[in-house]
């Protein structure tokens, strides 16, 4: 097993993304467990919530980050699902620190284990950025297992822009590190949407000590036909890292079953940009599908 340890500048760094991730998880408002499963990949750490009886939902978080983020939505959705939040293999969370090749299928096979292993049949899966992509390559080795689908700011539809690119290596390149974070989050949330500051606290060991990887690539138009589920895809009006235009058309002309829709007052992290009106999008979608 690979040393979690070479996913950071140093032993130091490391802990200071663990202590950020775990307070964090201070702002959930309902009793949370923790299972490690195994995958062919290795163990895989699960947040798990709500009423053991209800429609179970899974939520996959975006890259370079970890399942933490997923707390203004879980607050909100766990009286009525029971949610399970993954920490991608590979990211700033606790599962095992393999990156395979994003090129390759092993992030749907690692999908597909984590599903397997939680004993979930075809549930819903909900993937932010990354964690969309992340739906989409489980589509691709094995549709039957999504029962619904909501990807939100998706990466993986569109190239990433360049502007954002230069931008964003500019920004990397001349901003002092005790501004950097406060640097990024903006160009990803530009005025006038809000940062929230707890969270851009716990951002900064992310942007100090964690060596991220490069963004999903993009998939082929084969890899899209493959989600057949009902599916909602959202996309922030202020979205800066890829084309709203091209990623809405780009679905509704791949995904047979689809919604897809913009997100007033949100930029690419639209789960802390505007929870509110995501999670009632997201509840509506999920409440037309039961009928």
């Amino acid at each position: 097993m690979p040393n979690p340890r070479r996913l950071y500048t140093s032993p130091s760094g490391m802990a200071a993304v663990q202590a950020a991730y775990d307070e964090a998880l201070s702002r959930l408002t309902h009793e949370v467990e923790f299972r490690s499963v195994a995958t062919s990949f290795g163990q895989t750490r699960v947040l798990v919530t709500g009423p053991e009886d209800a429609p179970p939902v899974v939520l996959f978080h975006g890259w370079n980050t970890n399942a933490s983020g997923w707390w203004p939505q879980i607050n909100a959705w766990a009286p009525n699902f029971r949610l399970y939040a993954p920490d991608t293999i590979g990211q700033a969370g606790r599962s095992a620190p393999v990156r395979p090749p994003m090129r390759s299928t092993a992030y749907g096979h690692w999908a597909a284990d984590v599903l397997a292993a939680l004993g979930l049949d075809r549930p819903t899966l909900i993937g932010s950025s990354g964690g969309a992509w992340l739906i989409l390559k489980l589509a691709e080795v094995d549709p039957r297992r999504v029962g619904r689908a909501v990807l939100l700011s998706p990466a993986g539809i569109a190239p990433i822009r360049l502007q954002f690119i230069l931008r964003f290596l500019a920004i990397g390149a001349t901003s002092p590190a005790s501004e950097l974070t406060l640097r990024q989050a903006r160009l990803v949330s530009a005025p006038p949407l809000r940062i929230d500051a707890a969270h851009l606290r716990w951002q900064e060991p992310l942007v100090r000590y964690y060596r991220g990887l490069l963004p999903p690539p993009t998939l082929p138009d084969r890899t899209l036909r493959r989600l057949t589920a009902p599916t909602l895809v959202l996309v922030g009006e202020r979205e800066v890292i890829f084309d709203p235009r091209r990623v809405l058309a780009r679905v509704r002309r791949l995904l047979p079953d689809v919604s897809a829709e913009t997100l007033a007052d949100a930029g690419h992290d639209m789960t802390f940009d505007n929870p509110a009106g995501l999670n009632e999008h997201v509840l509506r979608f999920l409440r037309e599908l039961r009928g």
